[in-house]
């Protein structure tokens, strides 16, 4: 249920399908949301390494902010799921860890995406080929259609063709095998540009099926705070499970609605 404590009704954006979607202050949206609304939360907060004013000093202050509202509409030890930083990783952590901590019945654990495809970097630098991806709370790993989104990320990654020429493409590729329970290493190539909608940080969607089936279970209610160009929301929705997303730029919004409104996934964040 959302809605302000008042009683008002906050109106989405866009509805379509078992997916809701709200432009707004991420803060703002979360507080008009009733407690215990949603069975997880699975996103990809930003971070632009300083060049935004809430990823500057006082970043861990807007962290622990955000993920208290989150742990708020989440249900009780239901999992939150994010995409984390590199370079503020110690500081996204101790904020996790301030509002959630790592008690036994919700416990920290991590998964490794590895995409051998980052960016060159600066000298002195190793190239990033993999992203962090931090759990709050016990997961479905043993879940049938948590395999069945293992395998098909599997399929895919085998078959993915690459845009350009990368070093890494002669490089040996890892291949995580599918075994009685989830690991913590997932491997999927980033989206051909073919398949990108222009948001700047690209999500394969096949990848965050899996992520979704994780941490929700079949007809349960995820949400995406950070909902950028919609890629949780279309991959909740293969998945069976519904969803709402937050992002406070129309041009995000405007993006989500367009893939939810031509029924395609568009792949990527």
């Amino acid at each position: 249920m959302i809605g302000t404590p008042a009683g008002a009704a906050r109106s989405p954006l866009f509805q379509t399908g078992g997916i809701s979607l709200y432009r707004g202050d991420v803060l703002a949206v979360l507080r008009s949301i009733a407690a215990a609304s949603f069975d997880a939360c699975v996103t990809d907060p930003p971070y632009g390494e300083r060049v935004a004013r809430w990823d500057g000093p006082r970043c861990r202050e807007w962290y622990v902010a955000w993920m208290r509202e989150v742990d708020r509409v989440v249900v009780h030890g239901g999992p939150i799921l994010t995409f984390a930083p590199r370079r503020r990783f110690d500081v996204f952590m101790s904020a996790l860890r301030e509002v959630r901590g790592d008690p036994p019945e919700c416990p920290l654990q991590m998964i490794v995406w590895i995409h051998r495809q980052g960016f060159p970097p600066a000298p002195g630098y190793l190239r990033p080929e993999h992203e962090a991806i931090i759990a709050s709370g016990r997961l479905r790993v043993d879940a049938e259609d948590v395999h069945v989104a293992r395998r098909d990320l599997h399929a895919a990654t085998a078959r993915a063709p690459l845009d350009t020429p990368d070093a890494a493409a002669d490089e040996p590729v890892i291949r995580t095998p599918i075994g009685p329970n989830a690991g913590t290493i997932l491997e999927a190539r980033r989206t051909r540009r073919r398949d990108a909608t222009g948001h700047p940080t690209q999500k394969p969607e096949a990848l965050v099926r899996v992520l979704v089936a994780l941490t929700t279970p079949p007809q349960g209610r995820v949400l995406d705070p950070f909902c950028g160009s919609g890629t949780m929301l279309v991959a909740a929705r293969a998945v069976g499970r519904t969803a709402i997303g937050i992002d406070r730029s129309i041009r995000a919004c405007n993006l989500t609605i367009r893939r939810c409104e031509s029924g395609t996934s568009g792949q990527n964040r």
